[in-house]
């Protein structure tokens, strides 16, 4: 990944503690980089875009994930 052995940087199904103790796990991390939210094909993009913005509010204890600076990238096969 970005010529760095992916698994020295990145965590693969990384928890995610939530505020209300609840817990989910996005698919790849690498802090301060990329969070990678797979899903398989015909699922919806759009809500898995939606649960990995929920992962980064609550990884970053932020309300708004605009503030930021994000940007969402999109990639399907077929």
């Amino acid at each position: 990944m970005f010529g760095v052995d992916a698994v020295t940087v990145a965590t693969f199904e990384h928890r995610v503690k939530f505020a209300d103790g609840l817990q989910g796990y996005a698919d790849c991390f690498w802090k301060g980089t990329i969070l990678v939210e797979i899903k398989s094909l015909g699922k919806d993009l759009d809500a898995a875009f939606q649960q990995a913005m929920d992962y980064v509010r609550s990884m970053c204890n932020v309300a708004n994930a605009k503030m930021l600076g994000l940007q969402r990238k999109r990639w399907e096969c077929s």
